[in-house]
Formats: C-alpha cells, structure tokens, sequence
C-alpha cells in the first residue's frame, strides 16, 4: 500500500502506520503520477475538511486537486478509483431519508466543492473511462477525528475542567452518523465491486441520533449535566436563531473563536496536556441545528455491505474513551488545580 500527503507529520503517521509513503502535492500532476505508479487503485481522500475555510482555498485543492489525481488515474490506467465525496452534497435534503439522486443543493462552501469534485470525476468517467466511484459519507466519527463530533468532546470537556457543571439541552434535529472504520470498509467493499462503476453511494449508519442526545452522551462522559428545555417554542426559536446566525460573516465569529482557543490552551496546560484539537465554532456548524439530515443508506446495504457500527449512540461513549485515554481532551482536575489555573489567567 502506498500513501501520499504533504510532507509532515500526517505523511509519519502513515507511514508508521505500515504505508509505503511517497510525499507528493496534490496539485501537482508529475508529483501524482509517480505516486501512483505501479498501483493497481485509487483511494482519493485528499481535501480542506474545513468549514470555516475560504471558498477559493476549498475549490482549488478539493476541485483542482480532483482534477490532477482523476487525469493521473487515466493515464495510468488504474483499474478502479474511489473518491471520498460528502453528503454535505444535498445541503439541506428535500427529502427524507435523502437517496443519492436527491437534488444537490449544498449549502455551504465545502459542500459546493465537494459536488464540483463529484462532477470532475465523472466528467473523466464519461469522457475518458475512468472506472470511479464516489462515496458520500455523512458525519464522520471515531478515534483519531480532529474535526465535527470531535470539537464538542473538546468544548464541553474544557466547561467541565472550568468547574462549570451543567449545560442546557432541547430538542435538536437528528442527523446520521458513519464512524471512521465502516467508511474505510465501505471504500474496500466498493474498490472490487464492477457494478459500482459511476455511481455515488451514501454511507450512514442506520440510526439517525438527534444532536441533544449525542450531547448528553458526551456530557455524561466528561461529567457535565444536562437541564433539559422540553419547550417546543424554545426549540423552535433557536432554530431559527441558528439558522439566522449562520448567515452572518464569517470575521464576527473570529473574536469568539481566538478567547475559545485561549482558554482552551490554559486548561490543558494546566493539566500538562497537547492535544491536536482546535476546538472552535463554525459558522457553517449553526446551519446543522436547524434542519434534520437523514440518509438513505439502502443503495449500498443492497449490494451486500453490512455496518458494524449501525447506532452510533451504542458507541459514541467509547470513542470519548480513547480520547480521554489518549489526553486529547482534558479530565476533570481536581478543584484546587482550576482555583490556581484561574488566579494564574
């Protein structure tokens, strides 16, 4: 197996990992063709997983990297490509659970590329034969996330390391979940299957978990209780807030991001701590708390693929585990450690 990224401390990590690793550029044709030479597929993951990121950045290395890795594929004639796509393709799904022939009305600037590199594959699918596959995962969770689920295990961890003891919860929308070892599976499965060929398939687990649930799951791990509102009313108005607030410029919530980050920084220094989280919020985040995201998986159970983790609330508490296990996010410290951290801020 041979695995490619910039070099740095993504590149190590695979290569520890047991990967052959070839550092390359995605943007860069010749770098990619000698990456893939001599391989028999193509897993395309590279991208800006970033919601938060510029329009321009996201469609230059989602779109334009696409482009070099798909012209690569054809002219080295490999006998089968996978690219990681999104359900962030549907934005807001018209319907519910959402096929893959759903509209595509992505809401939000990753969104937007992803659909663009989407269509670029395809495009040398029908022009050139590209045998390529695409695969629209929704949520992605489990050990080793940096991003999504994982910013609020960081966020309600560091509430709890301040001593603050409760949080408010209503009801949320439900959204599907995939975690990260059933979308590596889905991709092997797809990699030998020739009836796959041009197609997209969503991956989503079988049991969309509303996002207050998934909070009280977090919260129970890191010892933060919830006051529930059970007001209709309430729910609806903050919806609606969400979805009004995610319209404003990204610059308002740059101030509240850099204290987020600061405050972040001192408790796990106090705790003697580095974590990779960089926990912030998105303004693309808020548009999740607004509407349901619910995803037909039914294409790719047909074709024989099992999910082994279909209920992401049967697990979820397990990866918060791993991340306390691993200290990528805080334990609650004893109270003298916060009264010192406090007098030290």
């Amino acid at each position: 197996m041979v695995a490619t990224d910039l070099p740095g401390p993504a590149l190590e990590a695979l290569r520890k990992a047991g990967a052959e690793t070839r550092p390359a550029d995605i943007l860069n044709g010749r770098e990619m063709t000698a990456v893939m030479e001599g391989c028999d597929a193509v897993i395309h993951l590279a991208a800006v997983f970033d919601l938060g990121a510029p329009l321009d950045l996201l469609r230059r290395v989602n779109v334009g990297g696409t482009e070099v890795v798909c012209g690569a594929a054809c002219d080295l004639r490999v006998r089968r490509m996978v690219m990681l796509s999104s359900v962030a393709v549907y934005g807001q799904p018209s319907v519910l659970p959402c096929p893959e022939e759903a509209p595509k009305r992505a809401c939000d600037a990753y969104g937007l590329t992803k659909w663009e590199s989407e269509r670029v594959a395809m495009r040398f699918h029908a022009e050139r034969g590209l045998p390529v596959v695409a695969v629209r995962p929704s949520l992605i969770y489990g050990p080793g996330s940096r991003y999504g689920q994982a910013l609020y295990f960081a966020l309600f961890a560091m509430h709890r390391a301040l001593e603050r003891t409760a949080w408010p919860v209503w009801p949320m929308p439900r959204a599907n979940q995939a975690h990260v070892l059933d979308v590596c599976r889905a991709i092997r499965f797809l990699l030998d299957r020739d009836d796959a060929i041009g197609r997209a398939f969503n991956v989503a687990d079988d049991d969309p978990l509303a996002l207050d649930e998934a909070f009280e799951i977090i919260m129970a791990k890191v010892g933060v209780r919830p006051v529930r509102i059970a007001s209709p009313a309430f729910a609806g108005l903050v919806r609606r807030l969400c979805w009004a607030v995610s319209k404003l410029p990204m610059s308002w919530f740059n101030p509240l991001n850099r204290w987020v980050y600061r405050v972040w920084l001192r408790v796990c220094e106090a705790q003697a701590i580095h974590s990779p989280l960089k926990p912030r919020l998105d303004r693309d985040w808020l548009d999740y708390l607004s509407h349901d995201r619910i995803y037909d998986n039914r294409r790719l159970k047909e074709m024989g693929f099992q999910f082994t983790y279909p209920k992401a609330r049967e697990v979820l508490g397990e990866v918060i585990d791993w991340y306390a296990r691993e200290r990528w996010i805080p334990s609650v410290p004893p109270p003298a450690v916060i009264r010192q951290e406090r007098q030290v801020a």
